[in-house]
């Protein structure tokens, strides 16, 4: 049962006091919660703030503003993970008592005084990255061949292109693999287990034979599939460049369409197309240097547009890369030298053609050795002396149009000719 007055007294129920008391406690429990709300408002101020300076870290970090946080966890390769300079090759003396074999004397370029071998970074600059790339088509053919540099100091890349019929001084000598520059990675592969270790044991074995005619080991390669470069186009809404001509392409999937010439945004497929053309609209065969100039001019346009779009996807650009390219970089040092890349002026990147003469009827390509060196040390050398002849294995003709090995190693019979070759 309730009474009347049980909860609040009445003023006349002679308890003033207490109402008094009463009152103070209300106003001092008033005071309570709003000190504790005031706090808590705060504290949600402190939480918010410290939040907005989280995201506002995350975003200076990517947009590359607080180097030294990032270059700490994503370092640029080092020593131990960047290619070392070739030996060169020794002709062995004759087993002769009367004619004892003469020790090499250390070569000073990367050689102390006491004939011991310099450390890495004092015969190298360190800030100079080396790479070959592989363009891979569905047969599995190599037809793309790039061997380049990417200097972090004044952000500058010279590509060099290697002409698929480019001579080189390789073992074997059929007609299924020939002594050329695209049999060589497929060739190595087919020697090697089809195995994720078995395809990186056929790349350093590739990488030997390119390297015979750099003078220098190559510090990184990638392969990328043909699909990888119609999503990589794809992913940046296509590129604009100027198609020469007119013409009908019929892609792997047996789908013809046709591009037209002028100046457009290719689509991934069209881009493709463009690339791989080696004959004009009557059907002559423009040959493999005009197409090398052609991906010279579009990957040049696409390289710049890339670089100055502030739209760059990267996790997508990622997984493209992922699905459809090889490497041996470690991921580190890719994230690194991503972040690196994307400070180039398009118009810091260069391209060349591997210097050469085309001989047995255009079959192969001999390489002008005096003109290779010379763009080899002025765009691709990362150490700190010049690549000399002595320093390469280099098949080629000499004045006479006579074939020679820069080196005396010719591998395989020295009598080698083409094919069904006839003078």
């Amino acid at each position: 049962m309730k009474l009347i007055g049980t909860r609040r007294k009445s003023k006349h129920s002679g308890t003033e006091k207490s109402n008094i008391n009463d009152t103070s406690n209300k106003s001092k429990n008033r005071k309570v919660k709003a000190s504790r709300k005031k706090k808590i408002i705060i504290s949600i101020v402190v939480i918010l703030a410290t939040l907005l300076f989280i995201l506002a870290s995350l975003f200076a970090i990517v947009r590359w503003e607080i180097q030294p946080f990032l270059d700490w966890f994503f370092p640029l390769p080092g020593d131990g993970q960047l290619g070392t300079f070739r030996t060169p090759y020794v002709p062995e003396n004759p087993v002769d008592p009367n004619n004892p074999i003469i020790p090499r004397t250390p070569d000073p370029r990367y050689h102390d005084e006491d004939g011991e071998p310099l450390p890495l970074d004092k015969i190298r600059n360190m800030n100079i990255y080396t790479f070959m790339c592989f363009g891979i088509d569905e047969d599995g053919n190599t037809d793309v061949i790039m061997v380049g540099a990417f200097n972090t100091e004044d952000y500058t890349i010279n590509i060099v292109s290697i002409p698929r019929d480019t001579m080189m001084n390789s073992p074997w000598e059929t007609r299924y693999y020939e002594k050329k520059a695209n049999f060589i990675q497929p060739r190595m592969r087919r020697d090697n287990p089809n195995t994720t270790e078995g395809y990186a044991q056929a790349m350093e074995d590739a990488l030997d034979h390119f390297e015979q005619i750099f003078g220098f080991n190559i510090d990184f390669w990638f392969t990328v599939n043909m699909r990888g470069f119609v999503a990589l186009v794809d992913s940046i809404g296509g590129v604009t460049f100027n198609v020469p001509f007119t013409f009908d392409w019929t892609d792997s999937s047996d789908n013809t369409f046709t591009v037209t010439a002028g100046n457009q945004r290719l689509s991934g497929r069209e881009a493709l197309a463009v690339l791989r053309q080696r004959y004009n609209p009557s059907g002559a065969s423009l040959g493999d240097p005009w197409r090398i100039g052609n991906q010279q001019r579009f990957l040049k346009s696409a390289a710049t547009q890339i670089l100055s779009s502030g739209n760059i996807d990267i996790p997508k650009l990622a997984g493209i890369f992922i699905n459809n390219a090889r490497t041996d970089i470690q991921l580190d040092n890719l994230i690194r030298l991503g972040r690196e890349f994307v400070k180039v002026d398009g118009s810091n990147i260069n391209f060349e053609t591997l210097p050469g003469e085309f001989i047995f009827r255009y079959e192969y390509m001999a390489i002008n050795v005096e003109e290779w060196l010379d763009i080899i040390n002025s765009k691709l050398n990362p150490f700190n002396f010049d690549i000399e002849v002595t320093d390469v294995s280099i098949l080629t003709i000499d004045e006479d149009r006579n074939l020679y090995v820069t080196d005396g190693n010719f591998q395989g019979s020295p009598d080698w000719l083409p094919n069904n070759w006839r003078p």
